[in-house]
């Protein structure tokens, strides 16, 4: 009996191979067509019965001009190099900051570990083609795929994916004021679409794009990068984002720190952008045991150019050194006034993101200094 594993191989292939015959591409386990105006998009998913007596194979498709996610990366991602023709293509089809296409179809069918994949793969592609070509046939333009956006009904319309498929084929049609107004609308009622980035919300970047240039300009302007956020996990490596002065929400930072574990994710860096003199990090081995050390420039007394300290709770220190906080690779011994939970620590990270700083009130124990030639220097 073939693992499962091997069935989803198996099953893949056939897919490839018949979606290859006839005409239809694949790419990331998904299978396409498209045309001078769509993308239609096929999403099997190929999985074993608990009994291991057969194949549970369900798909589902959808469909979407292909000017919809130019209009999004444009507004969205100014900056970004997406890359020619076919990885733009392909990032329609696979990528995460897309366009969500409208529903064609979907299905689920049985199919015995015994009987042929080819059948009941032909089946499925060719209901995809047919639905692709019957959806075409009745909108065969953007001004048309508009009319059955706008189709939806007034409960599954306010949905934060069909909003946003709405204001880019508005846009998309030339009904800017129309697209902003109601890009406005959802910001106004707390509504900020299925998509940020450091620069804004998907429905603040979409808003913004409907404008004219002077405040598209201004816009752009108010919200350079001003800070580099380093996530650090033990697993996958650090990742960094950027953010703008102003952009981080409420309680973010603390979303990101109750991650910790001390296995995976287990430190947070906060970089003003040009000064890599000065950051704000916690390490910790769960959402209660953390530390915080902030990097900034002074020591003189010292011989050194910048130093790190440990932050300790206000009016509290002096402890001995006997709480350990568990890493990947470390163990960091910490005063009991050093440790803090999540809602202290991310208060921490917001006054460092907003004022440049943290309280005065807060008691720094100094850890390692660093000369002008970047010698390191142990203060402990």
């Amino acid at each position: 009996m073939p693992t499962a594993k091997e069935l989803r191989k198996l099953w893949d292939q056939r897919i490839k191979d018949a979606a290859s015959a006839r005409g239809l591409k694949s790419v990331g386990g998904c299978v396409y067509r498209a045309d001078d105006v769509y993308v239609a998009v096929l999403v099997p998913i190929v999985g074993g019965d608990r009994k291991g007596e057969s194949v549970r194979l369900s798909w589902r498709a959808d469909i979407k001009p292909l000017v919809l996610d130019e209009i999004l990366w444009s507004a969205f991602m100014p900056d970004e190099d997406l890359g020619g023709p076919r990885k733009r293509l392909n990032l329609r089809v696979t990528g995460s900051f897309t366009v969500p296409g409208l529903d064609l179809g979907s299905a689920v069918v049985q199919v015995q570990l015994t009987d042929d994949p080819v059948a009941a793969v032909t089946a499925m592609l060719a209901e995809f083609d047919c639905l692709t070509a019957e959806f075409v046939a009745a909108h065969p333009d953007v001004e048309a795929y508009l009319k059955a956006v706008q189709a939806l009904p007034a409960e599954q319309a306010v949905w934060s994916r069909n909003r946003l498929r709405e204001i880019v084929s508005l846009i998309a049609v030339g009904e800017r004021d129309a697209a902003g107004a109601l890009a406005d609308a959802e910001l106004a009622r707390g509504e900020h679409g299925p998509m940020s980035g450091p620069r804004g919300s998907v429905f603040e970047l979409l808003s913004v794009y409907c404008k004219p240039a002077e405040v598209q300009a201004e816009y752009w302007a108010k919200t350079e990068p001003t800070h580099r956020l380093t996530f650090v996990s033990a697993t996958r490596g650090p990742i960094t984002i950027k953010l703008a002065a102003g952009r981080e929400r409420g309680g973010s930072f603390g979303r990101h720190l109750r991650q910790f574990n001390g296995r995976d994710d287990f430190a947070l860096i906060l970089t003003p952008i040009g000064d890599e003199d000065t950051y704000l990090q916690a390490a910790g081995s769960g959402p209660d045991r953390i530390t915080v050390e902030i990097r900034k420039p002074g020591g003189q007394q010292w011989g050194v150019e910048s130093v790190r300290y440990v932050i300790g709770h206000p009016g509290l220190d002096g402890s001995a050194l006997d709480q350990a906080i568990e890493l990947p690779t470390s163990t960091q011994m910490v005063r009991a006034a050093e440790v803090f939970d999540t809602d202290a620590a991310a208060a921490l990270f917001t006054d460092f993101y907003r004022t440049g700083s943290i309280p005065e009130t807060c008691a720094l124990r100094p850890a390692e200094g660093w000369t002008a030639d970047g010698t390191n220097v142990d203060l402990r």
